[in-house]
């Protein structure tokens, strides 16, 4: 009779972070959208990560959404995050929605560059709420030509919006 071999699996130490980049293509995989290669090396640096940087990168709308359903996860890494760069990147109104509601309530994020996406009045609420939520953050929103003059006029009453 042989001996019984019992194979267990043993959870990854505290310390060590979860492997983000592989959860991110897994997740565009299931979503069936390509995954964006910037994203893949900024997840890599987990949990160093403190900027993001997709400017002109055109993460797109779903692949910013996967991105935001594994941040809203580890909440750990995303408190580290001080600056997001989403300019130039095809975002519209479900991308900046899920974005806001994510940064609601994290203090220690200062800065979000949403200029030149295509937003429009859906995401002015959940821009608004952010800026209630979170007093620090300042949102850059330059040549955004989905926005009205009365739409911009509405955001800059919080002082913290720049066009």
């Amino acid at each position: 009779m042989q001996p019984t071999v019992r194979k267990t699996l043993e959870a990854a130490p505290p310390s060590m972070p979860p492997n983000l980049s592989a959860m991110y293509i897994q997740r565009c995989k299931n979503q069936k959208i390509r995954p964006n290669f910037t994203a893949q090396k900024i997840l890599q640096k987990a949990p160093k990560i403190t900027k993001i940087d997709f400017s002109q990168d055109i993460i797109g709308a779903r692949g910013l959404i996967v991105l935001c359903d594994i941040l809203s996860e580890f909440k750990r890494i995303l408190n580290q995050i001080t600056e997001i760069d989403l300019s130039g990147n095809a975002l519209d109104n479900s991308a900046i929605i899920k974005l806001s509601q994510l940064l609601e309530n994290q203090q220690q994020m200062t800065y979000v560059n949403l200029s030149e996406n295509n937003f429009g009045r859906e995401s002015i609420q959940s821009i608004k709420q952010l800026l209630l939520n979170n007093k620090k953050i300042q949102i850059l929103i330059h040549d955004c030509r989905c926005l009205k003059d009365e739409q911009k006029q509405y955001l800059s009453k919080f002082g913290r919006v720049v066009y």
